[in-house]
């Protein structure tokens, strides 16, 4: 089968080549007004990953469903799942109180990459497609895909060859793609320079905090809550970019931070991590397997939110801590500097640079309310915006 070289369909006008976040949501209040009254639309999901993704995956994915089912309710919303995880699925759906239909349609291969290249999803049942990092090499109707990050590009380095090989199949893929959404200015400027072909079709819609934290459910973590010790917390996967080496190193080699605070990691090893880079230390505590409930007791009673991350397309972690008023302290990276959270922000690479963010971040108090003005009712709008527009070019 041979890809398209070029979109179906052209993005609308609004939505110029780099511009910010913000300014594209300025704009997008003024269109929404004719797009609230176009025609409901009937939007197939990818559902893969609703309960199999990676944390940043999932929480995109139920977050989009979610906020789009209460901000568009007329629009027609369905799930394509895989048959083995349709009742889980159903059940966490009716829970939300969220209207969907679900398709079982296609060859539904584990391999997350084969199930949303082999999705059929036809103009006569949809009107847009929306799957994350992979795009569907068939079928007819408006075919939009949300690409996290293309990191592995600029830094090979840290990742496995495996991880490398099954992420170069994201770029022939997007040849096939009409919209390309990610989430950040920094990335949607990184996307264009190292796949050249998507500039015209790449469009930063931004994030919100997850939907968990909107109500949480706190529950006390025993083994943190036992030792009865301001913390320092640090979320995020477990490997070579995190940076979580040299955060515990710079942890370990501080003088007084180790007498008053201990260091909480949350995150599962996910990816190349070399067996140094996690040296064990009594006052680290690595918490592999913790639910969103657990996850709020430990923002909730953090005296401060480390980031030492070398690089992300966004950093989720961020709106989680600010939504929870910690103080934080994060690398000095451009996306970091885009969102604009950090009270202190300091050289990654360096352990000095950390251990004295490490220091500097305890004379910060907790903050009220949140500063990010962020949220997923925008994200939706700018998204359905772009599709409203798109499709309504296909037919002048």
């Amino acid at each position: 089968m041979t890809l398209p070289s070029k979109p179906r369909f052209s993005i609308p006008a609004i939505f110029p080549g780099g511009t910010q976040i913000r300014t594209v949501s300025t704009a997008v209040r003024t269109r929404l007004q004719g797009n609230r009254a176009a025609l409901p639309l009937r939007i197939l999901f990818d559902a893969h990953w609703w309960i199999d993704g990676p944390p940043s995956g999932k929480s995109v994915l139920k977050a989009l469903v979610s906020s789009w089912s209460t901000e568009f309710p007329a629009d027609s919303i369905s799930l394509h799942v895989r048959h083995r995880q349709r009742n889980q699925i159903e059940e966490d759906v009716a829970s939300a109180g969220i209207y969907a239909n679900f398709d079982e349609s296609g060859w539904q291969p584990r391999n997350h990459a084969l199930d949303v290249m082999t999705t059929i999803a036809n103009r006569d049942s949809y009107d847009a497609h929306i799957s994350q990092n992979f795009t569907s090499i068939v079928g007819s109707s408006l075919k939009c895909t949300f690409v996290h990050d293309a990191i592995f590009i600029d830094h090979p380095e840290w990742f496995s060859r495996t991880e490398r090989a099954y992420l170069s199949v994201i770029r022939p893929s997007l040849r096939c793609s009409d919209v390309v959404f990610t989430s950040s200015d920094n990335e949607a400027q990184r996307i264009r320079r190292v796949w050249p072909e998507t500039r015209q079709k790449v469009i930063p819609i931004g994030l919100g905090a997850p939907i968990w934290t909107q109500a949480p459910k706190s529950q006390l973590v025993d083994e943190v809550a036992s030792r009865d010790r301001p913390y320092f917390l640090a979320v995020g996967r477990l490997n070579e970019r995190k940076n979580l080496g040299r955060l515990i190193q710079a942890y370990s080699r501080h003088p007084r931070i180790g007498l008053t605070h201990d260091l909480v990691i949350v995150g599962a090893r996910n990816g190349l991590l070399t067996s140094t880079a996690m040296t064990s230390h009594a006052s680290v505590k690595v918490l592999s397997n913790v639910d969103d409930s657990q996850l709020t007791w430990l923002y909730e009673n953090a005296a401060a939110m480390i980031f030492p991350s070398l690089e992300e397309g966004f950093g989720l972690p961020l709106l989680e801590a600010d939504r929870f008023g910690l103080p934080i302290a994060a690398s000095d990276i451009p996306v970091f500097r885009e969102i604009d959270l950090a009270d202190i922000y300091f050289d990654p690479l360096s352990v000095a640079a950390i251990g004295r963010a490490l220091e500097d971040i305890t004379a910060f108090p907790h903050r009220g309310a949140p500063r990010s003005p962020a949220n997923w009712a925008e994200v939706v709008s700018v998204a359905r915006a772009t599709i409203v527009s798109a499709i309504g070019s296909s037919k002048e």
